[in-house]
């Protein structure tokens, strides 16, 4: 009885996973090319970040673009 109770949990949490894992795949730029210049400061990206796929910021701008957005969210709960 309690195995089944697992083997449902473990069934659910695995469906979850799978439709997180499609949502986030979903919205993902990945596979896309990368901009050789940041959509925000203009200087150039390295290759080595450009290679990732799907990048338009530096790794700076990126860090203050996704910072500025968690200050954003959580404004909109508060």
């Amino acid at each position: 009885m309690a195995r089944d109770i697992l083997d449902q949990a473990a069934e659910l949490q695995e469906k979850l996973n799978a439709q997180a894992l499609a949502r986030q795949l979903a919205g993902s730029t990945l596979g896309q090319p990368s901009r050789a210049v940041c959509i925000d400061c203009e200087d150039a990206i390295p290759l080595l970040r450009q290679q990732l796929g799907g990048v338009s910021r530096c790794v700076e701008c990126e860090d203050y673009y996704q910072h500025a957005q968690r200050q954003i969210r959580q404004r909109g709960r508060g």
